[in-house]
């Protein structure tokens, strides 16, 4: 794994903060890059230190050992690669989890962006995608060069060891980021039509805190709703174990973001065993089934939103049997096995390519 060098030890600080043991199969390698970000009075990023230094050490890497392929999420740096490809010598693979010209707010940049994601799927030699419906996208968009693997993402199912500690009557549980696409405003919207319990909100940054914050008091339910801001994996667990429903409002209005998403945080809640209400939307229902392992309804509509919550708070052996199905099916979306089904994509790409070039 390569990634650019920034003030935090990986081996020290990261995996650790993930609850990750480091592994004789992982090796991690940092490279120069130029961001200066966060609180720093002066904002400068250049893609191309870090482009440029990669490229350098992958090329040191591969005179030294024999590599499968080259995998990668990021549109620019996969573009890149593909300049550089007959240096390489690799098949190169990208994992889409969006289609950038339709999620972007830069409206300057959308025919910019359409171009370059043409470029790699008409180019690379294997794409993972997401989620079957952003892979039915993709199709009908791009001139696409290989065949799509459909791989979901995972969680760390020993993490959220489906073991419930002492639950709290009525705690509605939120976790995650704030953006406007996330629909936690929908969410508030619907604590006002909820006639029980309290909700809990983890994640975001104060400036949306804040906001939301003002958005619960004009609603008359700042008295039930509790932010609680961002806290480690270890801390959102906690929560999770003492939570009697979670929600996944995700919005469809305004944006594209959710449409193709597979949420990190739907396969956590999944392993916590944790009864789910989320937003009916493909690439959720790809993986949970109204009333068998969750609560779908639709998104934006926080009436409908309020009456599946209130559905799960009053009715215990619903919970129960969602969460146990639920959990039920996260065993085959652990991390380890999609990186089964990773690995066997790399090998059956790497054969192709040898087949082709003799």
């Amino acid at each position: 794994m390569i990634m650019g060098r920034n003030e935090f030890d990986l081996t020290a600080d990261v995996l650790p903060y993930y609850s990750l043991e480091p592994h004789s199969n992982l090796h991690l390698h940092t490279v120069c890059m130029l961001r200066r970000e966060g609180n720093q009075k002066i904002h400068v990023s250049w893609n191309g230190i870090f482009h440029f230094a990669c490229l350098f050490k992958i090329r040191k890497m591969i005179k030294e050992k024999k590599y499968h392929a080259l995998y990668t999420r990021h549109p620019n740096l996969a573009d890149f690669f593909l300049r550089q490809r007959e240096s390489l010598k690799l098949p190169i693979i990208f994992e889409a989890h969006e289609i950038f010209h339709l999620t972007t707010e830069r409206k300057d940049k959308i025919q910019k962006m359409k171009a370059q994601e043409a470029r790699i799927y008409s180019k690379v030699d294997g794409i993972v995608a997401t989620t079957k419906e952003l892979k039915d996208h993709l199709e009908k968009i791009f001139p696409i060069s290989t065949k799509i693997a459909v791989i979901p993402n995972g969680v760390n199912i020993q993490f959220y060891d489906g073991s419930k500690a002492e639950e709290k009557n009525g705690s509605i549980l939120y976790v995650g980021q704030l953006y406007p696409w996330k629909g936690v405003d929908t969410l508030l919207e619907a604590m006002f039509h909820v006639t029980n319990g309290e909700l809990h909100v983890v994640g975001g940054e104060k400036k949306q805190i804040d906001d939301l914050k003002m958005k619960s008091c004009n609603l008359g339910i700042s008295n039930r709703v509790f932010f609680h801001g961002q806290v480690s994996p270890r801390k959102v667990r906690d929560f999770l174990k003492s939570a009697s429903v979670v929600v996944h409002p995700l919005a469809k209005k305004n944006t594209n973001d959710a449409e193709f998403s597979s949420p990190l945080k739907m396969f956590e809640y999944m392993a916590a065993r944790i009864p789910i209400v989320a937003s009916d939307l493909p690439g959720i229902r790809e993986i949970l089934t109204d009333q068998v392992s969750a609560l779908l309804v639709p998104p934006d509509d926080p009436k409908a939103l309020a009456k599946g919550i209130q559905v799960m708070l009053d009715d215990p052996k619903l919970r129960q049997r969602l969460s146990d199905k639920a959990y039920e099916t996260v065993q085959q979306h652990s991390w380890a096995k999609r990186a089964e089904r990773i690995e066997k994509y790399i090998l059956d790409i790497h054969r192709i390519k040898k087949v082709q070039h003799g």
